[in-house]
């Protein structure tokens, strides 16, 4: 399974990093490395492949993906290139449960909470369209195979939420439904 994270690039893409082996399974919890304010994370919203192809049009993407679901990502803070392309650092990515192409096209919701008292904040951002997921699939399409499971993120749509504060709880819901539950540690 593969892990590609886009930004909108004009009419085209730039694959701002990607990875086949750093992603945790769902509900292990993020531990970041030492100090964590060397570290930045955010809630991301992507899509799920479903279905094998290859040089995909655009009018037939929609064929290969049904599912979305919420990523929460950790990438090294840099001020300039990040000595490591975003997502080959082991264990960078966690998945949420997966969620409908509708849902994901609502607005999501991320709520963090430290796990030892009440202190909690909201963030919001936009829902993913559709149509760009479209474009994104054609895109990538033309230089890899597609395979089931590949996941597709989109960091236009990300929700930035800084450097991970260590025993905080992250929540991410997509048109209410909570899809992303992920321990930091």
């Amino acid at each position: 399974m593969k892990v590609l994270l886009l930004k909108k690039n004009g009419n085209t893409f730039t694959v701002e990093g990607g990875a086949d082996s750093a992603i945790l399974r769902l509900g292990e919890p993020v531990f970041v490395p030492e100090p964590a304010d060397e570290w930045v994370s955010c809630i991301c919203p992507a899509i799920v492949i479903d279905l094998l192809g290859t040089h995909i049009p655009e009018a037939s993407a929609r064929r290969h993906y049904s599912r979305g679901t919420l990523l929460h990502l950790t990438v090294p803070a840099t001020n300039g290139e990040s000595p490591v392309p975003p997502l080959f650092i082991d264990r960078a990515v966690a998945p949420g449960d997966r969620v409908s192409l509708e849902e994901l096209g609502a607005p999501i919701r991320v709520t963090r909470s430290s796990l030892d008292s009440s202190h909690a904040d909201t963030l919001c951002g936009p829902g993913l369209t559709l149509a760009l997921a479209d474009k994104a699939v054609a895109f990538v399409s033309r230089y890899m195979t597609l395979k089931t499971g590949d996941i597709i993120a989109f960091s236009d749509y990300a929700i930035p939420l800084g450097a991970p504060v260590l025993d905080t709880r992250v929540t991410a819901c997509a048109a209410d439904n909570k899809c992303l539950d992920i321990k930091i540690k």
